[in-house]
C-alpha cells in the first residue's frame, strides 16, 4: 500500500530542529522506492542523541524528487539539508547515503514497548516500594522483633515498658537483682552481684538489647532480620552477657581472704552453750582453692541458683600447741564485780574451764584435715554472779549515827537540813573518794546556806555563812568509822562539840582566806556504798520539849570477812547518848556491837589549855567478850596523832 510522509514529521520524530514554520517546506513522498536528487539531501542539526533507525524490512519509501524554491532571507529547511551535508550523522540507521541517492528507511507503524514488559516492571516497582515501606516500618517501629527472649521470657512483639512487665512477671528482674550467697568454711558468707559477674543482663539492660537487635544495619538489612527473627528465636541474655572474670576472682579472693583471718583468729574457741572446746584441724594453714571456687560460681549463677555453699579447702595438717591451748583456756572462775571505769556497772561473771590435754591431742589425730573437734568442758563456776550482786547492792546497814541539833537558832537548823539533803543517796563505787566539800559546795547566799554561828578561830565565835554544817561532816565521819571504811583527810574541832563524844567530830571550812578544810573518806569496801542522811523533828519524852536530830547511815553489803553489826554505839558517860540496836542483817551469821570511845588526857600550851583524844572502835561478840580494839587515829613515827580540843574561855 502507498503512505505518504511528512518529512518535518519524520525530523521530528527524530529530534530534529524547526527554524520556524514558514521554512518547512513540505514535500509528498510516494511509491515504495521514490529517488529523490542529491541535491535534496538533508540531515538533522538536532543535539538531541538519535532514534533508534528504523529497519529495512519494516515499509520504506523514497521521497520523490521535486524542484525546491528558491527564497528569499533565510534557506529552507529543504535547503539547510542540502546545503549542510554535514549535519547528517554518518552512523545513523535512518537515513542511508550511497553514491546516486538518499534513502530514507521509516517504520512502517510507530515504535511501541511491549504490553508485558510494562506490567512486568510496574510490578516490580510496586512490590520494590512496599518492600521499602515495610522496611521503614520495621525499622522505626518501636516493638521488640518477633521470637526474642531474654532466657526464657519471651519479649518479642513487644514495647520497652510491655518488654519490662514481662521480665518482672517472669521472674527475671528477682533473678537479675537477688545476689548468690556463697556461705564457706566457719559459716563465713560473700554475696556475689550476677549482674556485674556478667552471667545475667539486668532487665532494664535487656530490654534495650532486645530493641536494638536487627537494627543495626541499613532499612533492607534490617527488614532481613526481622524475617529470619520469624523463623528462629533469639536469647538476648545469651548475646549481651559477658563473664565478667575480673570481678568473680575479686569474690574468690574475697572469700579466701576472710578464711584467712577467720582461721588466724579462730583456731580454737570455748562454745559456752555447750561447755566444750572447739578446735578447728589444722586452721591456721588451710586456705580456699579459689580456681575451683571460681568455676562454681559461675556454673551457680548460669543455674540460677541464690546460694552456693563451698568447703573445699587445701593445706597441710599442722598439730597445734595444746600446752598453749590450756594455758589459755583453763583459768579460774571470775567472780562478777564492778567497774573501775567510773561507769559503775556491774561486770558479769565468768565461768572457768578445765579439759585434758591428752583427749584433745586423742581427737585432733584421728580427726580430717577441717573437721571440728569438740572437747567437752569441766566447768568452774564463779561464786558470785551479777544477779546476785545487784541484789546485795545496799542489802545492809554498816554504819549510823543520830545528833541532835539547837532548836534555838533556826538559821542553825536550816543550814544543817540544807546540808543533809545534799548529801543524801550519794553512791559511791569500790576505790571512789567521797568530799565533803565538793558534795556539798560553797556555803554561799545563792546555794541556800544562812548566817549562823561558827568557830572562826581560837576563842573566837562568829556568824558564818552555812554556820552548822559541821554537825552534817561529824555524822558522816562517825558513820564512817562504824561502817571501817579508809578515812583520808580529818580535822577536830577546836573546841569540844556538844552533840558528840570527843574523838569523833569532824569541822569542815571553805573560808574566803586562809586554809580550806575538808572530810574525806574512800569506799575501801568491794561493793558500793550509799549515805543516806535526813532530819527529824520529835518530842523529848523525858522534857516534852521539841527535839530536832540529823542522821547519817551508810549502806552497803557485807562482805564475809565483816564484822555483821547489831549494835552501834557512841555513848559516852551522861552526855552522849547514841546507842543504836539493829537486827541482824543475817540469821545465820554472828551479830556483833560495834563502839566508839575515846582515852583523853589534858594539856596546856602556849595557846591555852584543853584536852588531846585517841579514839578506839571496840567490837564484842554476842556474849559481850571484846574482839576487837582499834586506834583510829592516824599514826606516825612518834606515836598517834591525838585530836586536840582547848577549852573555851
Amino acid at each position: 500500500m502507498k503512505q505518504e510522509f511528512d518529512l518535518d514529521d519524520i525530523m521530528r520524530e527524530f529530534g530534529a530542529e524547526q527554524s520556524s514554520p514558514h521554512q518547512t517546506t513540505s514535500t509528498k513522498v510516494q511509491g515504495a522506492n521514490s529517488k529523490r536528487s542529491p541535491d535534496d539531501r538533508s540531515q538533522t542539526p538536532s543535539k538531541q542523541a538519535p532514534r533508534r533507525a528504523l529497519s529495512e524490512s519494516e515499509s520504506t519509501v523514497r521521497s520523490e524528487s521535486a524542484p525546491v524554491p528558491k527564497s528569499v532571507g533565510k534557506p529552507s529547511h529543504t535547503q539547510r539539508i542540502s546545503s549542510n551535508p554535514d549535519l547528517l550523522t554518518p552512523n545513523s540507521d535512518l537515513i542511508t547515503k550511497n553514491a546516486t541517492n538518499t534513502k530514507l528507511i521509516a517504520t512502517n507503524s510507530e515504535f511501541r514497548i511491549p504490553h508485558s514488559a510494562l506490567v512486568l516492571v510496574f510490578v516490580l516497582l510496586t512490590i520494590f516500594a512496599i518492600l521499602t515501606g515495610f522496611s521503614i516500618y520495621v525499622t522505626n517501629s518501636g516493638r521488640i522483633y518477633p521470637n526474642v527472649f531474654v532466657d526464657s521470657v519471651s519479649v518479642g512483639g513487644m514495647t520497652s515498658s510491655e518488654a519490662l512487665s514481662a521480665l518482672d512477671s517472669g521472674g527475671w528482674t528477682v533473678r537479675a537483682e537477688t545476689p548468690l550467697q556463697i556461705t564457706t568454711y566457719l559459716g563465713i558468707t560473700v554475696d556475689v552481684d550476677p549482674v556485674q559477674a556478667g552471667v545475667v543482663t539486668g532487665s532494664e539492660t535487656a530490654v534495650a538489647a532486645a530493641k536494638r537487635y536487627g537494627r543495626s544495619g541499613n532499612i533492607y538489612e534490617n527488614l532481613i532480620s526481622y524475617i529470619k527473627s520469624m523463623s528462629s528465636s533469639t536469647d538476648i541474655n545469651e548475646l549481651s552477657a559477658s563473664i565478667n572474670n575480673d570481678y568473680i576472682s575479686s569474690v574468690a579472693d574475697e572469700c579466701e581472704r576472710l578464711v584467712r583471718s577467720a582461721v588466724t583468729n579462730n583456731e580454737y574457741y570455748i562454745d559456752e552453750a555447750a561447755r566444750e572446746l572447739v578446735i578447728i584441724k589444722s586452721s591456721g594453714e588451710i586456705t580456699l582453692d579459689k580456681s575451683d571456687l571460681r568455676l562454681q560460681i559461675i556454673s551457680a549463677l548460669e543455674e540460677g541458683k541464690t546460694s552456693l555453699t563451698y568447703n573445699a579447702l587445701t593445706g597441710e595438717a599442722v598439730a597445734p600447741d595444746y600446752q598453749a591451748i590450756y594455758d589459755e583456756v583453763c583459768t579460774g572462775a571470775v567472780n562478777a564485780s564492778f567497774s573501775d571505769d567510773g561507769s559503775h556497772t556491774i561486770l558479769p561473771e565468768q565461768s572457768g574451764w578445765l579439759f585434758d590435754i591428752d583427749t584433745v591431742r586423742s581427737a585432733w589425730e584421728a580427726a580430717s584435715l577441717s573437721e571440728e573437734i569438740r572437747i567437752p568442758l569441766q566447768v568452774v563456776e564463779p561464786e558470785i554472779t551479777a544477779e546476785y550482786l545487784e541484789s546485795m547492792l545496799y542489802h545492809d546497814l554498816l554504819g549510823a549515827v543520830t545528833t541532835k541539833y539547837n532548836n534555838s537558832n533556826e538559821n542553825r537548823s536550816s543550814n544543817v537540813r540544807l546540808a543533809s539533803s545534799k548529801i543524801d543517796g550519794v553512791v559511791l563505787y569500790p576505790g571512789e573518794v567521797f568530799s565533803f566539800n565538793d558534795v556539798v559546795g560553797e556555803r554561799t547566799e545563792e546555794a541556800g546556806f544562812l548566817l549562823a554561828p561558827a568557830y572562826a578561830g581560837y576563842d573566837d565565835i562568829k556568824d558564818e555563812l552555812g554556820g552548822g554544817v559541821c554537825q552534817v561532816s561529824t555524822g558522816v565521819y562517825a558513820a564512817a568509822l562504824f561502817a571501817f571504811l579508809e578515812i583520808k583527810s580529818h580535822t577536830c574541832h577546836i573546841y569540844p562539840p556538844n552533840y558528840i563524844q570527843l574523838g569523833t567530830d569532824a569541822t569542815v571550812s571553805i573560808p574566803a582566806e586562809g586554809r580550806t578544810i575538808d572530810f574525806k573518806f574512800i569506799n575501801s569496801k568491794s561493793y558500793p556504798i550509799k549515805i543516806v542522811s535526813y532530819c527529824e523533828e520529835t518530842v523529848n519524852e523525858s522534857t516534852g520539849r521539841p527535839l530536832k536530830t540529823v542522821t547519817v547511815e551508810i549502806w552497803g553489803t557485807l562482805e564475809d570477812d565483816d564484822f555483821m553489826p547489831i549494835e552501834f554505839d557512841n555513848s559516852y558517860s551522861d552526855i552522849y547518848d547514841y546507842d543504836r540496836v539493829i537486827d541482824p542483817a543475817y540469821e545465820d551469821r554472828e551479830g556483833y556491837k560495834i563502839k566508839l570511845t575515846h582515852d583523853e588526857s589534858e594539856f596546856e600550851d602556849d595557846t591555852g589549855k584543853g584536852l588531846r583524844t585517841a579514839t578506839h572502835r571496840k567490837v564484842y561478840d554476842s556474849s559481850g567478850n571484846l574482839v576487837q580494839d582499834h586506834i583510829i587515829n592516824p599514826t606516825y613515827s612518834a606515836g598517834y596523832a591525838l585530836d586536840t580540843y582547848y577549852y573555851r574561855g
